[in-house]
């Protein structure tokens, strides 16, 4: 953080180190993935939550 603000002050502009990727979903947990991110809406998580969820079951496969 400290760093990114000195840069900031000092006119470097800031890069991304992290590439913002499409996760692959294997195709035999397609179906399953998008049932869980339902039921995960029905019970009511907000959708942050949902993406972080599958973000992490991406993480997992």
């Amino acid at each position: 953080m400290i760093r990114r603000l000195d840069d900031h002050l000092n006119g470097i502009p800031y890069r991304c180190h992290h590439a913002m990727k499409t996760p692959y979903v294997p195709p035999a947990f397609k179906s399953v993935l998008d049932d869980y991110q339902e039921y995960c809406g029905n019970i009511g998580n907000k959708p942050g939550t949902i993406n972080e969820k599958k973000r992490f079951c991406l993480v997992f496969l």
